[in-house]
């Protein structure tokens, strides 16, 4: 499946300290690509540029601390999808409690062992990936889809619900491009692509057209009108490719669908 050909995890290190930033890189699989900052400040930038699968961030730095840079992004549209890793010196509960309450997903007091952080890595990761997988094979009709994304945190959700709703006030139009996606939900082209892609498994392009055509199986299965019509309807011009792509999603043509 498409979620499988994805390259390897980018996952960001966010830490002053240099020698524990090697410390880190040196204890992490090789599988994974690292990004490094070296303050809270260079972070927030480098997570808003890369959109990585996963940030690992110092709670005690300069310019910005943990807690502000995990708030800083959980907040951001374009970010909040990211699994939070902070590693802090502060063993006490309530730090631990703050950090969880501005969006950490995870907490690592220091000193931690290697293999203890690249199993919380292991198991976000894991997580963001059977959410994918659910919503992929969640996604065969509207309501369904409208289930498949609850499944997600509020914030992911709505953004998804958004985009659907976009697609659904399109649905006829053929020429409906990334731009006018990206200003409906507030956030750049190319950070959309990468946000749909961590979220879904998908393209843009697959989880419009997909959308599309659960759409137009749902209206052949109400004989809601001739198939060029529904074709037309739901955004494929060509007749033909409209068969092409049903057949590819659904197994069987439109007419044969159709033909029961």
């Amino acid at each position: 499946s498409t979620v499988n050909s994805q390259p390897s995890p980018l996952l960001l290190l966010i830490e002053d300290d240099t020698e524990l930033r090697q410390f880190l890189r040196a204890s992490l699989p090789s599988e994974y690509r690292i990004a490094e900052a070296a303050d809270g400040e260079e972070g927030i930038q480098m997570a808003l540029e890369l959109i990585p699968d996963l940030v690992i961030s110092d709670l005690m730095m300069p310019k910005k601390n943990g807690f502000e840079v995990v708030e800083a992004l959980k907040s951001n549209p374009s970010t909040s999808h990211i699994p939070f890793i902070l590693l802090t010196a502060k063993a006490a509960i309530e730090s631990k409690i703050q950090g969880l309450r501005h969006g950490a997903d995870a907490y690592l007091t220091k000193p931690f062992r290697a293999d203890e952080l690249v199993t919380y890595i292991e198991n976000l990761l894991l997580s963001r990936k059977r959410l994918q997988e659910h919503f992929s094979k969640s996604v065969q009709s509207q309501t369904v889809a409208i289930s498949a994304v609850a499944a997600f945190p509020l914030q992911e959700n709505e953004f998804l619900q958004r985009l659907i709703q976009v697609v659904e006030a399109n649905l006829d139009n053929e020429d409906m491009d990334a731009d006018t996606f990206a200003r409906s939900v507030f956030i750049s082209r190319s950070q959309l692509h990468r946000k749909i892609n961590a979220l879904t498994g998908t393209s843009l392009t697959e989880f419009v057209r997909n959308h599309r055509l659960d759409r137009a199986k749902d209206m052949l299965a109400q004989r809601e009108g001739s198939i060029s019509e529904i074709a037309w309807r739901t955004g494929f011009q060509n007749a033909k490719y409209f068969s092409t792509c049903f057949k590819e999603r659904f197994g069987t043509t439109p007419s044969g669908f159709v033909a029961g």
